[in-house]
């Protein structure tokens, strides 16, 4: 049998082995290439979380800094509002200072976590034992007996209220502070 007769023969079957084996190699190739494409696009949707995520982590500061502003307010009104009933004592329940401080340090409500609001309501209670023991001061003379007992429940008022200044900016970092420059890299 001459090479000619073979290939006549067998050229049917070869012709499909080679196109077998070519076809085999196109799909490995578009394989590999669609491998290298879904790689990629992992890669992309892993970028676009970070990029979300880091937009989240914007918007979380920006609504910080817009609240910031409102807060820092509040925690001076609650700091100068004791220190005003320390430097008037006994105290004048219609100073408009006081009422205007109280008042602001009353918008806690509207801004904090409900642990920084119950402080601000703390301090309000306290500022309020205040007033109200230095005003019933004021309806006895000196020489009654009452008017002691009174003194004594202001002092005590007072001193409630005197514990709570060392606490302020403790009680208000969390709420006040900036995560990117307080916590730990």
């Amino acid at each position: 049998m001459s090479w000619l007769e073979f290939l006549e023969k067998f050229a049917g079957p070869i012709a499909t082995v080679i196109a077998s084996f070519t076809a085999a190699g196109v799909t490995i190739g578009f394989g590999i290439d669609q491998t290298r494409i879904a790689r990629v696009q992992v890669k992309t949707a892993e970028a676009q979380k970070d990029i979300a995520q880091a937009n989240l982590d914007i918007a979380y500061d920006k609504l910080k800094h817009d609240l910031f502003q409102k807060r820092y307010e509040i925690y001076m009104a609650a700091k100068t509002l004791i220190e005003t009933i320390f430097a008037q004592s006994p105290v004048n329940v219609a100073d408009p200072k006081i009422k205007e401080l109280r008042l602001k340090v009353d918008e806690a409500r509207f801004f904090f976590s409900p642990e920084t609001r119950a402080f601000c309501e703390e301090i309000e209670k306290r500022v309020y034992g205040v007033l109200v023991a230095a005003q019933a001061v004021t309806g006895y003379s000196e020489d009654r007996p009452e008017r002691m007992e009174l003194r004594d429940q202001q002092a005590k008022a007072e001193i409630a209220l005197a514990d709570i200044f060392p606490q302020l900016a403790k009680r208000f970092e969390r709420d006040l502070g900036f995560e990117q420059l307080t916590k730990p890299r």
